[in-house]
């Protein structure tokens, strides 16, 4: 009888044994779970799943705060879900380590924006222009170039500056035609241009 116990101890050992380094064969090293939340935080984004994509982009950010990938994905999550002020300080925390990244600085732009600071959103967006020409957003290409086109539209015409306003909205347009900007019926009509080129080249 003994030997019968010893002999089932034995083998629920071995088993034990085998089912842990089954498990252990093919470990998730630090940076393979990195990639792998940074890849599912961009499939959620681009599925218009901010919460989601906040969850695996903040869980990679933890996990390594010194890639870029962590601070832009949190970053544009914070601010599709509307929480301004988080992507503004990840946005900051972002570009002290990574100066040149188009797609925080043009983050910054969509801000500043939102914030009222027109003439700093407008500096912000020409600087991604000049760093990046034809530049789109990682973590979802239609956000582009036209995008901030649209951008500095808007901010032009809060700073009262219809010349420059226009040539960024024929920029998305050319087709855009006006024989006079300086009229309140004019403006009206350039206005109502920039809320329909705002709702397809949406941030």
């Amino acid at each position: 009888m003994k030997k019968y116990i010893y002999f089932l101890m034995t083998i629920f050992t071995v088993l034990a044994f085998h089912g842990c380094t089954a498990k252990d064969d093919a470990p998730v090293t630090g940076a393979d779970n990195y990639d792998q939340l940074i890849s599912s935080g961009n499939a959620k984004f681009l599925s218009g799943d901010y919460v989601a994509s906040l969850e695996n982009f903040s869980k990679a950010f933890n996990a390594n705060s010194t890639r870029v990938e962590g601070y832009v994905g949190t970053g544009w999550s914070y601010m599709k879900s509307g929480k301004i002020s988080e992507a503004k300080t990840r946005f900051t925390e972002g570009l002290q380590k990574f100066p040149q990244n188009c797609d925080m600085i043009a983050g910054m732009a969509v801000i500043l924006n939102i914030e009222g600071d027109f003439f700093r959103s407008n500096q912000k967006a020409e600087l991604v222009m000049t760093l990046s020409t034809g530049w789109q957003l990682s973590l979802n290409n239609r956000i582009d170039q036209y995008s901030l086109y649209v951008l500095r539209a808007q901010d032009y015409f809060q700073l009262s500056d219809y010349t420059s306003c226009l040539m960024q909205v024929k920029l998305v347009n050319p087709g855009f035609t006006m024989n006079y900007i300086y009229d309140v019926s004019s403006q009206a009509y350039l206005g109502a241009e920039i809320e329909r080129l705002s709702r397809l080249y949406i941030f």
